[in-house]
């Protein structure tokens, strides 16, 4: 007589986990490297320096799942590609009318402010404030 021992059948949990690939990784270094908010094209020209071979698909690829994984913002832009920004701390941006430069600027208004003025909860939210920079302002 053959003895079967009982199969122990375990639950396998699948916990999800961000894979950092080496294009990944060089976007995102790219984004981290300085404070300034570039548009994809940008990116991959900087990018390039280290992966010559990237592609501007593969950069659209990769900053999308960046988003999605909350390790960068897009900052959508009217009337001009979108730009990316490496720092996801709360603040908020001044956005040029002349020149398309974005500033970061300190949150000029906190969640909890806006939700005793609103009285609801504020899941979150995103400023753009246009003005003309120091810069252009000069020129005229």
């Amino acid at each position: 007589m053959t003895l079967f021992l009982p199969l122990l059948i375990m639950k396998v949990i699948i916990i999800p986990t961000f894979f950092m690939s080496r294009q990944k990784e060089v976007i995102l270094g790219v984004l981290r490297a300085q404070r300034f908010h570039p548009t994809a094209d940008e990116i991959l020209l900087r990018a390039r320096q280290r992966m010559p071979a990237l592609a501007l698909g593969t950069v659209y690829r990769n900053l999308k799942a960046l988003c999605d994984e909350k390790k960068i913002r897009r900052i959508p832009m009217e009337d001009a590609p979108d730009r990316y920004d490496g720092f996801v701390e709360p603040h908020d941006h001044l956005v040029c009318t002349v020149c398309g430069k974005v500033y970061d600027v300190p949150p000029l208004q906190s969640k909890e402010a806006l939700e005793a003025k609103l009285a609801t909860r504020v899941d979150g939210y995103e400023l753009k404030v246009y003005f003309t920079c120091p810069k252009c302002q000069a020129k005229n």
